[in-house]
């Protein structure tokens, strides 16, 4: 499975609560382009619903990460991504498409993971959702281009 993402570096330790997106850019470092590769780990996906998922930790396996940019001056939520399979576009997405807003769902991401005393280190790359849709990986040649945000080109073998 493939999903275009936008990743956070974390910066510095995070063991409080962020309240505000002013308090979630002190903690982080920098910001990405992501691909997360999903495992989801399930036999029968026709009846796979949201809870599964999330009860499976939201199934994820690895990440190619594009390269990292500073955090000022950019707006997430206009961040738009067309997927491409050999030549074809498969998706398009758009940072507003994961909680209406990237700093609420990288808010409430890191609040979760606090209240669930986890520590976030420097370094640590958190990705706050699907731009788009999921889809089924195949084999072929890809190309994320998220604009000014960054492009990231992979192939998938058999």
């Amino acid at each position: 499975m493939l999903e275009t993402e936008i990743g956070y570096v974390i910066g510095k330790p995070i063991t409080k609560p962020l309240a505000t997106a002013a308090e979630l850019y002190a903690a982080i470092q920098s910001v990405l382009p992501v691909i997360e590769l999903p495992d989801l780990g399930f036999a029968d996906m026709a009846h796979l619903k949201g809870v599964d998922i999330i009860a499976a930790n939201v199934s994820a396996k690895q990440m190619i990460v594009g390269r990292e940019q500073p955090t000022t001056g950019l707006d997430l939520n206009t961040v738009t991504v067309t997927l491409t399979w050999d030549g074809q576009k498969i998706n398009k997405g758009q940072g507003t498409d994961v909680l209406g807003d990237q700093d609420r769902a990288a808010l409430w991401l890191i609040n979760t993971m606090i209240a669930q005393e986890w520590t976030l280190e420097p370094g640590q790359v958190i990705i706050t959702g699907a731009l788009g849709n999921m889809l089924p990986g195949k084999p072929g040649n890809y190309v994320a281009d998220y604009g000014d945000f960054g492009k990231i080109t992979f192939t998938i073998k058999n």
